[in-house]
């Protein structure tokens, strides 16, 4: 057990050498001095920008913006516009959609001339909708047989797109397995449902999922760029994921996976490369089944190399490689490596799809590092030499060029800036901001700014973590500390916004929050080290980061304490109160307490079955020996529970036992339940519920000063 005290002393189970780096020493004051902290109803004004498209011509940005309608208690999206001229904005960005309909997902022809996107702005849902840009635009409109988002082919021609086809079979075919063995004499009566396939559950959804076998997997379908009936060119036993065009427009490139039962489609990111003619016929595979998975392939500008991503097996690293193929994509040599995606001085290669170079020498990807998120290029002629484009403290994403790669826009995010509109070029130099629709309540508030913190932990490994200061910091003055734990746990904090830090911070709390191992970011042996060892391993790495904190700021007193997460966050706030009792208050949302009824009530078995070895009665005594509920008797911390009633990813099950249990141990809990709420996606009201309820908990039981006049 970890006591407070004064100075906590050091973890009995798992010692270690604090080594704290700073980057700056001693805290500022807030970045700005205005009247008021930034309150949990803010929520309400802040904007998300994303999605950004710029036209071939370079003249033209599309991108999405999500606003926050506080009386309708709903986010809706809308396409703007910013005209530019050399990269640089011409006038303000307009509103180009109607603001009365959800529209996202904004792409260009390959000429410039329409701009599709995604919307809701009729009857049948979400749907394709096509705007022209090279004459007055006029009225949104559909272009027939396109009813998914379009990947037009190099010459322009042709539309291929992927999407389900029609059902048939039963009315109740959603219901009723088709191998159902059990019958009754009046089947029209009965409304209930009949299972027999494993994983019939999914998070946000009250019904049940049906049968694998009794809904077709998405396939692959071509229409004329001027519309016509939809033809139907894969008819294959799984779905078909990433669709590329060849060069001459004449084939298309898939991945696809049938190594494991159709069941599992949902989970699937990758599997084998399949190619297919533009006029269907045979489906022809590229790859040797099931010996690699493949993913997001890409197809070089003169049509004879083709990048994409392997890995030899679910948590091995992710490399990206090429490979010399015909117009057919038959391959004409041996894949080579480019990035092996292991080194921990090299991005994560977590995530971000490889593109191609207009020339052909090099390609480009976005990808976590350390705290950031960046895009990074190699050249296909110097293997695993990767250079960083754009720089700074920052997290950048949704990368996008004009056709002749002169200029680039992204929306990227700090820690005092939500997420805006930039432009720089091609290079990534001469950043340009762009949007401001944060700007006028920004300037209302005062925001505290993040300072990293490393440490290191007994096996010699490097933690990194930020501190954001109490809002108008006093150093003769004590403060309570909260510690904030991110989700996955192959997750990552870094140099982005976050309104619940700022929140915190303007309350008057030192807010902590660190990267542990298991983290993305920091190299893939750093996010697969806590495989068969989460809670165990990773309890370090919390409990020694407060303790270098603490050293650092004799401001913060220890005995007001305070731990906080949702997700992966949840199962570490149960799993540190239970283990320590340093912490004074916590707050567990979408959490996680019994790792056996994840697995039995939710819908993240392929997941556990990877990190535990095995599901629960194959690998029994890791499931509890990584379970907070298997330490529940040692916890004395105030706790609130918040969670979901249609989160399968961290069952409800797992909130009522640890709620139960604290209560039935006389420990002061409160459980709050949220109505057709999942994991994540609450809306703006329940959002903002969720952060009130978290902060006078907090306050309750830390009480801290006033930070900011009107403040506490």
């Amino acid at each position: 057990m970890i006591q407070r005290s004064m100075r906590p002393t050091i973890h009995v189970l798992l010692p270690a050498l604090l080594v704290v780096a700073w980057s700056v020493l001693a805290f500022a004051g807030p970045l700005h001095a205005q009247e008021r902290p930034v309150s949990p109803d803010d929520h309400y004004q802040e904007v998300s920008v994303g999605q950004t498209a710029m036209s071939p011509g370079g003249d033209l940005l599309a991108f999405t913006v999500t606003r926050v309608r506080e009386e309708d208690n709903d986010r809706v999206r809308s396409i703007w516009m910013q005209r530019l001229a050399s990269g640089q904005p011409q006038g303000e960005p307009f509103q180009f959609t109607s603001p009365a309909h959800d529209s996202h997902s904004p792409q260009w022809s390959p000429d410039g001339s329409l701009l599709s996107f995604q919307s809701n702005r009729d009857d049948s849902g979400n749907s394709t909708w096509f705007i022209r840009v090279d004459e007055p635009a006029g009225e949104a409109f559909r272009i027939e047989g396109v009813d998914a988002s379009p990947l037009w082919s190099p010459d322009g021609e042709w539309i291929a797109l992927v999407r389900r086809p029609e059902a048939d079979g039963p009315d109740d075919a959603r219901r009723v397995a088709p191998d159902a063995i059990t019958s009754v004499t009046h089947r029209d009566r009965f409304d209930g449902n009949v299972i027999t396939h494993g994983n019939f559950r999914q998070n946000g959804m009250a019904a049940l999922l049906p049968h694998p076998d009794a809904v077709p997997t998405p396939q692959l379908w071509i229409v004329p760029a001027e519309g016509g009936e939809a033809r139907q060119i894969t008819d294959v036993p799984f779905q078909v994921m990433s669709p590329a065009w060849s060069q001459d427009s004449q084939s298309l490139i898939f991945v696809g996976n049938d190594a494991e039962p159709a069941e599992y489609d949902q989970h699937r990111t990758g599997g084998d490369l399949y190619t297919v003619s533009r006029d269907g016929g045979q489906v022809r595979t590229l790859t040797e089944e099931g010996a690699a998975t493949y993913s997001d392939p890409a197809v070089s500008p003169d049509g004879q190399t083709l990048a994409f991503l392997r890995r030899a097996g679910q948590g091995e690293p992710t490399g990206l490689f090429l490979v010399g193929v015909d117009a057919q994509f038959e391959f004409q040599d041996e894949p080579r490596m480019l990035v092996d995606g292991q080194e921990p001085e090299h991005p994560s290669r977590s995530s971000g799809s490889p593109e191609w170079r207009s020339d052909g020498e090099a390609l480009r990807y976005d990808d976590l590092i350390r705290g950031d998120r960046h895009l990074f290029e190699v050249r296909v002629d110097t293997p695993g030499e990767v250079r960083q484009v754009t720089h700074g403290e920052q997290r950048l994403s949704g990368f996008t060029a004009d056709a002749d790669e002169r200029w680039l826009a992204y929306v990227s995010t700090a820690p005092t800036r939500p997420g805006e509109v930039f432009v720089a070029d091609f290079h990534g130099e001469n950043q340009i901001q762009i949007s401001h629709f944060n700007r006028e309540w920004l300037a209302e508030v005062a925001l505290s700014q993040a300072q990293v913190i490393h440490w290191t932990v007994a096996d010699g490994t490097e933690i990194e973590g930020w501190v954001l200061p109490p809002v108008n910091f006093d150093p003769d003055q004590q403060y309570p500390m909260v510690m904030a734990i991110h989700g996955g746990p192959h997750a990552a904090f870094g140099n982005n916004y976050s309104h619940q830090f700022q929140v915190m911070a303007g309350q008057g709390y030192f807010v902590f929050y660190p990267n542990p191992r298991g983290s993305s970011a920091y190299g893939h042996d750093f996010t697969y080290v806590t495989k068969e060892a989460w809670g165990l391993m990773d309890e370090e790495d919390f409990l020694t980061g407060v303790e270098a904190v603490l050293e650092r700021h004799a401001q913060i007193d220890p005995e007001r304490v305070g731990v906080m997460g949702g997700s992966y966050g949840g199962y570490m706030t149960n799993w540190l109160t239970a283990r320590s009792d340093i912490f004074a208050a916590a707050v567990t949302r979408a959490t996680i307490s019994n790792w056996k009824t994840v697995y039995l009530s939710g819908d993240a078995q392929q997941t556990l079955d990877w990190e535990f070895n095995g599901p629960p009665h194959e690998a029994r005594d890791i499931y509890r020996a990584s379970s907070p509920l298997s330490y529940v008797e040692n916890v004395t911390t105030p706790t609130l529970v918040l969670h979901g009633e249609l989160d399968f990813r961290t069952p409800m099950a797992d909130a009522e036992q640890w709620y139960l249990s604290l209560v039935k141990a006389g420990v002061p809990a409160e459980f709050v339940r949220y109505p057709e709420s999942a994991h994540g996606g609450w809306t703006p009201w329940r959002t903002v519920d969720g952060l009130e309820r978290t902060v006078s908990w907090m306050n309750h039981w830390l009480e801290p000063a006033p930070s900011v006049d009107g403040g506490r």
